[in-house]
């Protein structure tokens, strides 16, 4: 199985004017830049171009062996444009959760929402990550499932 990577991501204003509608990426396997994508926010197709022909046959084989998945009582098949859109979007979610980070604390509970995430407050600020911090929110709730603030660190 590849490691199937994105970097260099770069997001545009797209043919509407809607900010980050449109993107440009890096695609990497296995460490290596194996080609890049873009989807210009026209609708249709995500433009893919592989460096060689050896890449785009294991980016195939590896779309092949992906699970299908169940999306308004339809079964929809992986395909290239979707893995990639996917990487696109967990890259862009990864940069916003980093971001948030730095300026406070994070953390999650075993039934809340995933994505959802609540905050320490101190007076009227969100409180920065300090191992005094952890140790409150550990011991405030037992039921404690992630502290985002150490993952990215």
């Amino acid at each position: 199985m590849i490691k199937l990577t994105v970097k260099n991501v770069k997001t545009m204003r797209g043919h509407d004017g809607m900010p980050g509608a449109a993107w440009e990426c890096d695609i990497y396997i296995d460490g290596v830049k194996a080609g890049w994508a873009l989807d210009d926010s026209w609708g249709g197709l995500v433009r893919i171009e592989f460096n060689s022909p050896s890449f785009e046959k294991q980016f195939n084989d590896y779309v092949k062996t992906l699970p299908s998945t169940e999306m308004y009582g339809q079964t929809i098949e992986p395909n290239g444009d979707m893995v990639i859109a996917d990487l696109v979007d967990e890259f862009e979610n990864e940069k916003r959760l980093r971001k948030m980070v730095k300026k406070g604390t994070y953390f999650r509970c075993k039934g809340d929402k995933e994505g959802v995430y609540r905050t320490v407050k101190v007076g009227r600020k969100i409180a920065p990550f300090t191992p005094q911090i952890k140790a409150w929110i550990v011991r405030t709730y037992p039921n404690l499932e992630e502290i985002l603030n150490e993952k990215f660190q």
